[in-house]
C-alpha cells in the first residue's frame, strides 16, 4: 500500500541520519570489524590451500598439520564470510555478525593454546617440523627458521586473540 512505502522511506531516511551521525570511535570499531572480517578470510583461504595440499600432494600427508589447517581454516572462512555477508545483506539483519561473534571466543582459546603449547613444547614442534618438511613443503632450515620466527608468531597470535575478543 501507499501508506507502508512511505513508512518504509521514513525508516530509510531515519537510517541515513543515524549512520551520518556516527562518530568517529564507531566509525573506527565498524572499519575494524571490516578489516578483522578480511584478514580472517585470508586466514582461512590460505589455511584451507595449504592443509588441501598437504592432503593431496603426498601419499603419507602430515596428517597432524593438514588436518589442523583444514579444520581451523574451514571454521574461519565459513564464519567470516558469514559476518561479511550480514554487512553486505541487509536484509539478514546481521544473523552472520552473530554467528561470528560467538565463535570469536572459540579462536581465541585456539590462538592461546598454541602460544601456550608452543611456550610449552617448542622442541616437539620443531621435531615435527624437521621430520615432516619435506610433506609440508619447508626447506633444509626450516625447523632453525621457525625457532627464530617465534617471538614474531607470539606476538602475531596474540594479537589476533586480542581482535577476536574484541569482536
Amino acid at each position: 500500500s501507499e501508506w507502508s512505502k512511505e513508512r518504509t522511506h521514513q525508516q530509510l531516511e531515519l537510517e541515513d541520519v543515524y549512520n551520518d551521525q556516527l562518530g568517529c570511535c564507531s566509525k573506527a570499531g565498524l572499519y575494524t570489524i571490516y578489516c578483522l572480517h578480511a584478514i580472517d578470510v585470508s586466514i582461512g583461504l590460505a589455511l584451507v590451500i595449504y592443509g588441501s595440499l598437504l592432503f593431496t600432494q603426498f601419499s603419507t600427508p602430515a596428517m597432524a598439520a593438514a588436518l589442523f589447517c583444514v579444520i581451523l581454516g574451514t571454521i574461519h572462512l565459513a564464519t567470516s564470510l558469514a559476518g561479511i555477508f550480514s554487512f553486505i545483506v541487509e536484509g539478514c539483519s546481521r544473523c552472520g555478525l552473530i554467528i561470528s561473534a560467538y565463535i570469536s571466543p572459540y579462536f581465541v582459546i585456539v590462538y592461546l593454546t598454541i602460544v601456550i603449547a608452543l611456550i610449552v613444547d617448542t622442541s616437539g614442534l620443531l621435531q615435527y617440523l624437521d621430520e615432516n618438511k619435506d610433506q609440508m613443503f619447508l626447506g633444509e632450515n626450516a625447523a632453525q627458521n621457525f625457532k627464530r620466527m617465534l617471538p614474531l608468531l607470539y606476538t602475531v597470535l596474540i594479537v589476533l586473540s586480542v581482535l577476536e575478543s574484541l569482536r
